[in-house]
C-alpha cells in the first residue's frame, strides 16, 4: 500500500513538457482581456455596478459593494492591465493573483449578474496562482533567466485537466433532460428570445429535418467525451460529435425521402 502510494506521488511530481502550460497561460491571458474589455464596450460597468440601487449580495458577502463611479472604471482599467501582464508573462505571480482577487470581486458584487462561466474564470485563476506557466516564453524569464525550464510537474497539468473535465463532464450531464432532448434549440429561443420565433409556435429544432432528440445527442456526446480525449490526446471531440449529427442527420434524410 505504502509502496502504490509512492510510486503515485513520483508520478505526480514526474517532469512533463512545459508546453500546453505556456499556451494556456497566453491564451487564458488574451481570452480575459478580450473579456474585460467587453465590460467597456456593452457598457456593463454603468449597468451592472454603478446604475443598480439594490443588490442581490451572497450569503457572507454582503460586505463586497461598488466601487464609486470612477473607481469601478479605474479598477477595471488594472485588471484590463492585469490579463495583458499574464499573456506576457511579466510578474505573472502577483499578476495572477491580482487577477483572481479582482475578478472574484466583480463577481461576487451582485448574484443577479451571475455566469457560470465567470465562476470557472474564478476557479481557473485560482489554480493558475500555484501552476508556473511563466517559466518559458515569457518576459519573466528574459528578467530572470534562471526560471526557464522546459518542463513542470505532471500535477500542475494533470490539475487543470481535471478542472475542465468536470465541467464538460457535468455540462453532459445537465443536458440530458426533456427540455434539451425533445425540444432542442429551437424551444430554448421561444422561451428566451421570443422575438426570434417568427411563426409563433413551438420550433422543435434549428434543423427542421432533424428530430431534437437526434441533433442533441451529438451535443451530449461532445460534453461527455472532452475529459476522456484531452486524457487520451484523442482526435477533437468536436469532430466526432460533428460526425455524430452528420450520422443521425443522414439517417432522417433518406426516411423522409423514402416517404416522399
Amino acid at each position: 500500500m505504502k509502496k502504490n502510494i509512492k510510486t503515485y506521488n513520483l508520478n505526480l511530481f514526474k517532469p512533463v513538457d512545459i508546453s500546453s502550460i505556456v499556451f494556456f497561460r497566453i491564451a487564458f491571458g488574451a481570452l480575459m482581456f478580450w473579456e474585460i474589455t467587453r465590460f467597456f464596450k456593452y457598457n456593463w460597468i454603468e449597468r451592472y455596478f454603478i446604475q443598480p440601487q439594490f443588490l442581490f449580495t451572497y450569503n457572507g458577502f454582503s460586505w463586497v459593494k461598488p466601487l464609486p463611479e470612477n473607481g469601478m472604471y479605474i479598477f477595471m482599467y488594472l485588471l484590463a492591465v492585469s490579463t495583458i501582464l499574464i499573456t506576457i508573462g511579466l510578474f505573472y505571480r502577483v499578476s495572477i493573483l491580482l487577477f483572481f482577487l479582482g475578478f472574484t470581486y466583480i463577481s461576487l458584487i451582485d448574484k443577479a449578474n451571475y455566469l457560470n462561466h465567470f465562476y470557472l474564470i474564478s476557479l481557473i485563476s485560482f489554480l493558475l496562482i500555484f501552476i508556473s506557466a511563466n517559466r518559458n516564453l515569457s518576459l519573466d524569464v528574459k528578467i530572470w533567466p534562471k526560471l526557464k525550464s522546459e518542463s513542470v510537474p505532471k500535477w500542475m497539468l494533470l490539475i487543470l485537466v481535471f478542472q475542465i473535465s468536470i465541467v464538460y463532464f457535468f455540462g453532459g450531464i445537465a443536458k440530458i433532460n426533456s427540455d434539451w432532448l425533445l425540444f432542442g434549440k429551437g424551444q430554448m429561443i421561444k422561451k428566451t428570445e421570443p422575438e426570434k420565433n417568427i411563426l409563433q409556435k413551438p420550433i422543435p429544432s434549428i434543423n427542421d429535418n432533424m428530430p431534437p432528440i437526434l441533433q442533441n445527442s451529438g451535443e451530449i456526446n461532445f460534453d461527455k467525451e472532452i475529459p476522456e480525449n484531452i486524457k487520451t490526446g484523442n482526435k477533437l471531440p468536436e469532430t466526432k460529435a460533428q460526425e455524430q449529427i452528420r450520422a443521425n442527420q443522414s439517417k432522417i434524410e433518406k426516411i423522409i425521402a423514402f416517404y416522399e
